[in-house]
């Protein structure tokens, strides 16, 4: 199973402010295939499914975090490298 995901990055982007109106969006494919789009914002995380125009799932970050710790298997830490790959 092959996964690419995209993040189109304008520059820096600070999503702390509550004024900002930038966001960060991931596209995720599998196998070639779209499954989705996750957008993230200062106060949101949505999940957008493939060929979902108007239906996305929305989340605070609390409701994200408590979703994560109830769903999502747990590993243990492993220290990456900071420093860039040659």
């Amino acid at each position: 199973m092959a996964h690419k995901v995209i993040a189109h990055l304008p520059g820096t982007v600070e999503l702390s402010r509550r004024t900002t109106k930038d966001t960060l969006t991931v596209w995720i494919e599998e196998d070639g295939e779209t499954l989705g789009n996750l957008v993230i914002a200062h106060g949101t995380i949505e999940w957008w499914p493939k060929g979902k125009k108007k239906k996305a799932r929305r989340a605070s970050w609390g409701k994200f975090a408590q979703v994560c710790e109830e769903h999502i298997s747990q590993r243990k830490s492993v220290r990456r490298s900071k420093k860039p790959v040659k």
